[in-house]
């Protein structure tokens, strides 16, 4: 027969082999016929589950016309036990051993106690090589160990303790040799107290440890100069700012503040203004307060703020104690970004003296404001007044024209263009020029003729 013809011998058979006594072949019969289809009756490979054996269909292990069986890990598998035939183009189930899970039989009794074996040999005793941090080191250190050489692995105990194991050839690991913790003593009896020491050696000098000194300069980082600031570092040792009450001179105060970036006396209210060397607020170099009376606003003497960024970045604030002046502020900036010198002052409260320009803080689309007050006198029917820039805004105030020149009476109209002139008072008119120049209108034979008037401008430029 040719193995085709085996195949469908035995295909036929084994459909009707699920179950198998009461097929239409007797058990001699299926023998016979499986000898005439000249395949041994065997198992020719096992898998773990029918998902196993469908992959393994186009390998060549098992042979069209053989036998393999399932076999899962669980007994309880519903394809435990399971035959399969492998035929032409796919696997063909027989039947299923269901004898597998009933082999094992019930325990026996217990046999006799044997004779007691004869004494083995004594053994080597336990004994730790060697100890290294890794495995690694321990294999790269020891090639050819010995059967049951024994080294610690570790950094710190409990070393964790490695065998040599010749069967297998391998470093085995066995544990910790560390048993658990053990209960707490009971506390022993006090002890006398010890003879009194010898007094160390002084400290060393501030500014080798963590101190902030006032006698010498020091190089503290920034944040050791905020940590100081905070919460300045204290001892006894000589040179150091405590934080405990201490009497120090203004040098070791200013020399302490120095190290550390701190304000000038708490924030400039504790000591004198600075005065720099020219006595100009152009050469002043470093944060603090100052006292200037060069390249100032004006002659008068000014205290300055000074705060900086680097040499290229400043901002002065400052302000005249001169009490004719009224107290005004200013304030300046540099910034390299801009120029390399610094920019104009800015008043923030100018003192508003007759015929004195002042460039503000305020700005009106995006450029400087300037001020400044024209004073008319002795007026005629018609008098002009040019700032320099164009006019955003005025107010005005004239002399009383009824006789009493101590009297000054604010607000002034504006004539329109073309229009008539108002009254008894000058008329503010912007027909000359439109907004960079203004007239003073009065109508002929005014009593406010010969008097005099004033106009507050507000320009840009």
């Amino acid at each position: 027969m040719t193995l085709e013809q085996r195949i469908a011998v035995l295909e036929e058979i084994f459909a009707k082999l699920q179950d198998y006594y009461t097929s239409a072949y007797s058990g001699e019969e299926i023998d016979a016929r499986l000898a005439s289809a000249g395949v041994p009756v065997g198992i020719t490979k096992e898998y773990k589950s029918v998902t196993e054996m469908n992959q393994d269909f186009t390998g060549t292990d098992v042979q069209r016309g053989q036998f393999v069986l399932i076999l899962p890990d669980s007994t309880a598998s519903a394809d435990y036990g399971k035959v399969y035939l492998k035929g032409t183009a796919n696997w063909v189930y027989a039947f299923t051993l269901t004898t597998l899970t009933s082999i094992k039989g019930p325990i026996g009794p217990p046999g006799k106690k044997g004779d007691k074996g004869d004494p083995g040999e004594a053994g080597s005793s336990f004994v730790i090589l060697g100890y290294f941090d890794t495995l690694d080191a321990l294999k790269a250190a020891v090639p050819n160990p010995k059967a049951g050489d024994v080294y610690g692995v570790g950094t710190a105990p409990p070393y964790n303790i490695y065998i040599w194991d010749s069967v297998h050839g391998k470093w085995v690991p066995n544990g910790n040799l560390q048993g658990p913790q053990g209960k707490q003593g009971i506390q022993g009896l006090e002890g006398k107290q010890g003879p009194e020491g010898k007094q160390g050696p002084e400290g060393p000098v501030g500014g080798s440890s963590n101190f902030v000194r006032y006698d010498a300069p020091q190089n503290l980082t920034d944040e050791q100069k905020a940590q100081a600031r905070t919460n300045i570092g204290a001892d006894t040792v000589q040179g150091a700012v405590l934080y405990t009450p201490q009497t120090l001179s203004d040098a070791q105060k200013a020399q302490a503040r120095g190290n550390i970036n701190a304000a000038p006396g708490g924030f400039g209210l504790g000591e004198d203004a600075t005065i720099p060397e020219g006595r100009s607020a152009n050469d002043i170099t470093a944060s603090g307060f100052y006292y200037c009376d060069k390249d100032t606003p004006n002659s008068n003497d000014w205290m300055i703020l000074h705060i900086q960024r680097d040499a290229g970045h400043a901002v002065q604030f400052g302000r005249t104690y001169n009490q004719n002046s009224g107290w005004p502020m200013v304030t300046r900036v540099r910034n390299t970004s801009i120029s390399n010198a610094w920019q104009p002052w800015e008043w923030l409260t100018p003192p508003m003296e007759l015929g004195v320009e002042y460039r503000t803080t305020e700005r009106y689309l995006g450029k400087p404001v300037y001020t400044q007050i024209k004073q008319f006198d002795n007026l005629t029917t018609e008098q002009s007044f040019y700032p320099g820039g164009d006019i955003i805004r005025y107010s005005g105030e004239y002399q009383w024209p009824y006789g009493d020149d101590t009297h000054w009476t604010p607000g002034m109209p504006t004539r329109q263009p073309g229009g008539a002139v108002e009254g008894n008072v000058p008329n503010i008119d912007f027909g000359i020029a439109y907004n960079t120049g203004l007239r003073l209108i009065v109508n002929a034979g005014s009593e406010i003729i010969g008097k005099s008037a004033r106009v507050q401008v507000w320009y840009t430029k």
